[in-house]
Order: C-alpha cells, then structure tokens, then sequence
C-alpha cells in the first residue's frame, strides 16, 4: 500500500543523534516504522529526555490503528556509543511494555566496532530473531549515473545509501569511524531527506567526487533533489567537516561544494547542552544552509559559537537552519524537529514534544550546568 505521508522526527538526543521516518498509509494509519540511529553519549545520556519513550509511543500509535508495533528498517550508521547506545534502553522498553514488537531488518556502517557496540548488537539480533548485516566496503547506491540502487523500499519510501565505509585520509581512529559513517537517504513523492551520521570531509568527498561529479558529468543532475531536510554531518562539528581537520583556520572547501550541490531547503542538528564539545557549529551550519529556506513561524536557532566558546542565540535568522536546543537557561528546553512530506511533496515541519527534564531511564546524576568546552 502506496504511503500517503511521511514524518520525519530528528530526535533529541543531547549528545547523540537518532532519526525516526514514520510511514502512514493511504487510510492515514501509521503502518511502517524506519529507525536511523539512536544513542546519546555517556555523560549525557541523561539529558536524551524521553527519546526512548518517543518510539514506544510511535510503536503504541501502530498497534491503536490495528498493526503489530513494527520497525521495518533499524539502521546503525557507525559504531559511536552515541549513535547506539539508547538501542538497549529501547529493548528494555519494548520487553516491558510492547513484546509483540518486531524488527525486520537491521544494517549497521562504519569501521573499528568495539565490543560493546557488537555486544548491542548481538543483543538486538537475540531479541528480535534476526542477523543484522553490514554494509559494503566504499559503497554508494548512486554508483552509475541515472540509476539508484536501494537498500529498501517501505511503502513507496525507498532508503539508498549515498555511501558508507569510505577510505579515509586520515589514521586517526576517531575520524576513520567517523569517516566510515554510512550516509542514508530517504525518497518520497520526489524527495529526499538525508542522515549522514558523523560523516567527515572525507566521507562528503567521497560523495561530491563519485556520486555528483559523476552525474552531473553524465548530463544526469544532482541525484538527491529536491532535498528537503539535511541532518548536519557529525552534528555540525568543525573540526570533522574541515578538509584539513582542523578548527583553526579551517578549510571548509569540500563542505562547501557539498552543500551548494545538496540545496538543503532545511538543516538539522542534533546539539549536545551540557557535552564538551563545540557544535553544532555557527560557521559549519550556514555553511550547509547555504540553499535554505525562510521557515515561516521560526523564531530563533542556537548554535555553540566557537569563535567565542559558548552558546548563543540567534533570535531573527531566517534561513531553515535548527537545533535540538532552543532555550540558553538551564536546564534548557530541548526538542526534536518533525518534517511531515505528503504524497505531493509537500513539506510542513512542526516542533516535537518540548523536554526540559531528565529522562527516566537513568539513574546517574550529573550537575545541571554545561560542560566546559574543550579546547581545539
């Protein structure tokens, strides 16, 4: 059955990132479920908020219009602990709460698993009676020009991989599994969203070089327009998306031409309050938002700004760019953003369920205040 509509929630994760595409059919109903993703980092995986009780409602919302709660598609884009580990909390959820739930098909990414990212894995295969399945080595489904491989089509929604496990430039361990990230994309109706995990200048170069070059070459256009949502690659961090993998004096030339080819009407990060990090970052974000778009009733982002190493607030921009933090006062409202594309292709977003406490699946106690920065 053909879906009528599909929403796009961009979790809040604090630290970590976690997508959910969730597919309605022609009658409405909330029948298919795809996962990208889903963890937060350890210091902060208390701030995820209810993250976990997001897909448990989306798994329940399943089971009221009549189908068994179900996830189609559970995709790991890369072994990072905060891009897996709210996957255990989940199966914990599910046990208690929904145990007729099923997982069809799982796909991880990415180089350098340690074992306790195999261990959770190993976990999800026990608990849902299935083998998950890596993906290839430097591979892309947009691999000739004019044709699009897939990995899987749920309904009309078809996932392809714009590349995964692509050869890294660089020893360091840190940005060979995060330059290994797999890239997805979702298409409906003639659109595309893509995830791209924590995907380095290697990773996007790679895509530039093989997937767009190559088709514009052929006379075949940019293969992912129009692209209506962009999550930023590794959270909009800087150091990552610089060619020359550096924050000082960054070179952002390969993200540059990424995001002039992508057009992303709108950019999504998923921002960590109270980690060390810095990012999303202010330069990287308008850097990939170059193409995007007013969005009508949006009245401020916030970014982690590291030119002067701390969080501001941008009250009056106007371009489609977002992250998962919208307030400065601890603790501070969180959110997750919800892209809802119809079978026209037409695009509404809407804010998810406000989060200002902390979840309840953990127990640790941290202070409420943000980490302090680290410095490049």
């Amino acid at each position: 059955m053909a879906a009528s509509k599909i929403k796009v929630e961009f979790l809040h994760c604090d630290q970590g990132m976690g997508s959910l595409v969730k597919i309605y059919n022609s009658a409405g109903k909330l029948e298919n479920l795809v996962l990208i993703d889903l963890g937060s980092d350890t210091k902060t995986k208390r701030y995820a908020d209810n993250t976990v009780t997001d897909i448990i409602e989306a798994l329940q919302e399943m089971e009221t219009d009549g189908f068994t709660p179900h996830i189609e598609l559970l995709i790991i884009s890369h072994q990072d602990y905060d891009h897996w580990s709210l996957l255990p909390d989940l199966i914990q959820e599910i046990i208690s709460s929904l145990p007729s739930t099923t997982v069809a098909n799982i796909y991880y990414g990415g180089a350098r698993w340690k074992p306790n990212a195999v261990a959770a894995l190993k976990e999800l295969e026990k608990q849902f009676g299935i083998t998950s399945v890596p993906l290839p080595r430097a591979h892309t489904d947009y691999s000739t020009p004019g044709k699009k491989g897939e990995l899987g089509s749920v309904d009309g929604v078809v996932f392809r991989v714009l590349a995964v496990n692509t050869p890294c430039s660089r020893s360091d361990d840190g940005l060979i599994k995060n330059g290994t990230s797999a890239v997805m994309v979702a298409e409906f109706a003639g659109t595309h969203c893509i995830f791209p995990g924590d995907a380095t200048a290697d990773t996007i170069g790679f895509i530039n070089r093989l997937v767009f070059d190559a088709w514009e070459k052929d006379g075949k256009g940019i293969p992912v327009h129009p692209c209506k949502a962009l999550s930023a690659p590794h959270h909009g961090a800087l150091r990552s998306l610089a060619s020359n993998f550096v924050s000082k004096d960054p070179k952002l030339d390969i993200a540059k031409k990424f995001a002039e080819k992508v057009e992303a009407q709108n950019v999504i990060a998923s921002a960590g309050y109270y980690s060390h990090h810095k990012h999303p970052n202010k330069q990287v974000m308008e850097e990939l938002g170059v193409k995007a778009v007013a969005a009508p009733g949006h009245g401020f982002i916030v970014f982690d700004y590291a030119v002067k190493y701390a969080w501001e607030e941008f009250k009056d921009f106007k371009r489609g760019l977002y992250s998962t933090i919208v307030t400065l006062d601890p603790p501070p409202e969180r959110i997750g953003w919800i892209f809802t594309i119809n079978a026209a292709g037409e695009i509404s977003f809407e804010l998810g369920k406000s989060r200002s406490q902390r979840s309840p699946f953990r127990r640790e106690r941290y202070p409420a205040v943000p980490a302090p920065l680290r410095a490049s």
